[in-house]
């Protein structure tokens, strides 16, 4: 029925559809299969069908066996087994850290260095050329940790992943920091010049907001607390400081997220409470509003780690606390709701991701060979069945 019509309304009408209807339909013929791969209709749907769809999951990935699932917003009790294309024999290859997500790719890495581009949908992924974990400083004793993100830069459309390495010395106030860059088109490695900011310990991922990532960061050598925001934008490859709220108070720890379009700052005060502002607009200071305060009796234990997103109504918040457990936040009626994690093994790390077609993988010769196949577990349903209801490292 759809081949009758001209093929500018088959495109329409096609990228009005979901990722999950699309994936099914790539089995009605070779025309609609080419269609739907075709790297032009994968941007269009992108750029329609992502910014108005609440098509939302979460990633979860176990430390031990080193198992990956995936889970609809709708559904988050039932979780796909994904095969984990970086899992291995070794310790190296156990650990997994989410660096984030980005137009429905997610990126990942073990504590071997390894770091992998998946897209639980479509099932397909490109690992990126190994760069070692290593520094030395000539004749000094030196501590080093690394802070890794990823994002899109619109200018080039290409996808890159940021490596930070800090480097600092034991024995005087010297520190470095290498900043190395990989792009997907180009899939490979290259040095620009480092910031003059010290990482702060907790929080090693970049949060990606617009084109920029985002890491908290201090200006002396050691940053228990650090209280800085710093950006590095993706199309220019520079770092700039980020305005923060005004937070007031001592033993107060803060964490950077993203809620929506909105870069967002958890700020806990030990046993007393936890606000969560959100920048409303980008780069302006006066525009940072706490979204929601939590006191003790709401919350136990009284620490979020992160905010993840906002539920489909956009009445709840999902935050994931220290203790690993998730949670709904209402914002009208200020109450909490558990959230049943759909994997027995703990600790996990979780990452939100929007569904799309993008494509992790170099050409076409590459996604034919680096497909993820879905495990078929016992407490796991089939893709088809579930599509049809629809780093922090340190040395």
């Amino acid at each position: 029925m759809l081949d009758r019509f001209p093929p500018e309304i088959q495109t329409d009408i096609l990228s009005r559809l979901s990722v999950d209807d699309l994936l099914r339909f790539r089995c009605i013929s070779k025309s609609w299969c080419a269609q739907i791969d075709d790297a032009v209709f994968i941007k269009a749907h992108l750029k329609k069908f992502f910014n108005t769809c609440s098509s939302l999951y979460l990633l979860f990935a176990d430390s031990h066996p080193n198992s990956l699932y995936f889970a609809s917003f709708e559904s988050l009790g039932n979780a796909v087994e994904l095969d984990n294309p970086l899992k291995g024999p070794s310790d190296a290859h156990h650990n997994i850290k989410m660096v984030g997500s980005c137009n429905g790719l997610i990126c990942y890495g073990n504590a071997a260095g390894t770091i992998a581009l998946l897209n639980p949908l479509t099932t397909k992924h490109h690992i990126l050329p190994f760069l070692p974990l290593d520094f030395h400083l000539e004749g000094k004793s030196t501590w080093g940790a690394w802070a890794f993100g990823f994002g899109y830069d619109p200018i080039s459309d290409d996808y890159k992943v940021v490596r930070l390495g800090q480097y600092l010395c034991l024995f005087d106030q010297f520190f470095d920091t290498e900043t190395m860059v990989c792009s997907l088109k180009a899939n490979t490695w290259r040095r620009i010049p480092g910031m003059s900011y010290v990482l702060g310990f907790d929080q090693k991922m970049g949060v990606l907001v617009g084109d920029s990532l985002h890491w908290l960061v201090g200006r002396h050598r050691i940053v228990l607390n650090p209280n800085l925001i710093v950006g590095f934008n993706l199309e220019v490859e520079e770092f700039r400081e980020v305005p923060a709220p005004e937070l007031i108070g001592e033993n107060l720890s803060i964490n950077l997220g993203v809620v929506g379009d909105w870069l967002s700052l958890t700020a806990n005060y030990e046993r007393m409470r936890l606000d969560v502002w959100v920048m409303k607009e980008y780069g302006e200071e006066e525009s940072w509003s706490r979204l929601i305060v939590i006191k003790p009796n709401e919350l136990a234990p009284l620490k979020c780690m992160r905010t993840l997103a906002f539920s489909k109504k956009g009445d709840e918040l999902l935050l994931r606390l220290v203790d690993g457990s998730l949670v709904w936040y209402n914002l009208k009626e200020k109450s909490v709701k558990s959230v049943e994690i759909p994997i027995a093994v703990t600790p996990f790390v979780v990452e939100a991701f929007r569904g799309s077609l993008v494509s992790p993988c170099l050409n076409k010769e590459e996604t034919d060979a680096k497909k993820v196949r879905p495990q078929k577990g016992k407490n796991n349903r089939k893709r088809d069945e579930f599509l049809s209801k629809g780093f922090k490292l340190v040395l």
